[in-house]
């Protein structure tokens, strides 16, 4: 059984059980980290992808996650979890069709929405608005707020380095703010 020293990146905890969950390997995978006992268990897995950015429901029932293949903009998925396990990649639900570098999947703490980043290539935020039961999408993305303007950006930020959090209320996210000004001095006079 694999341990806590195979569990890769930590992304996100349960919040019922106090359990990790990682992503590591080639390809990468996701696993569920027991800290009490060091178990660190995969529940997702594909044999071409890498998987990671996981990312848990408020109730814990649903993990969102980012699949890519390194070549093909990235792809968000839910994945329903029970008793510890998770299903195959034929029952994954997507919620972006892979046009998009799509990145950050987070849960709103009903998990009514999924908010991401990145849709149109600059970093904006986007929301996705889910099913109650099935979770599968229902309409269309929408955005949440653009990032065009490059000197106050998250595209120039490294993709581990950009961070959003959700709450009810407030959505948190870092940017890099770039400015740049012109000084002019005064030099003395020569003699």
């Amino acid at each position: 059984m694999p341990t806590s020293e195979d569990c890769g990146e930590p992304s996100d905890w349960t919040h019922m059980g106090g359990k990790i969950l990682c992503s590591g390997g080639q390809p990468q995978s996701i696993s569920l980290l027991d800290p009490a006992s060091g178990a660190n268990v995969p529940i997702l897995r594909h044999p071409v992808y890498n998987l990671d950015q996981a990312h848990i429901s408020p109730d814990d029932r649903w993990i969102a996650f980012v699949a890519s293949d390194n070549q093909n903009p990235t792809r968000i998925y839910l994945a329903p979890l029970l008793n510890g396990a998770a299903p195959g990649p034929a029952e994954w639900i997507p919620v972006t069709d892979g046009t998009a570098w799509d990145d950050k999947p987070r849960w709103l703490d009903d998990s009514s929405l999924i908010y991401y980043s990145n849709r149109d290539g600059f970093g904006c935020v986007w929301k996705q608005k889910l099913l109650p039961e099935t979770k599968r999408p229902a309409g269309e993305p929408s955005a949440v707020h653009h990032f065009h303007n490059l000197g106050q950006s998250p595209r120039t930020l490294f993709r581990k380095g950009f961070q959003i959090a959700v709450t009810r209320d407030i959505l948190v996210l870092n940017l890099v703010d770039m400015t740049g000004d012109i000084w002019m001095i005064d030099l003395p006079r020569r003699r």
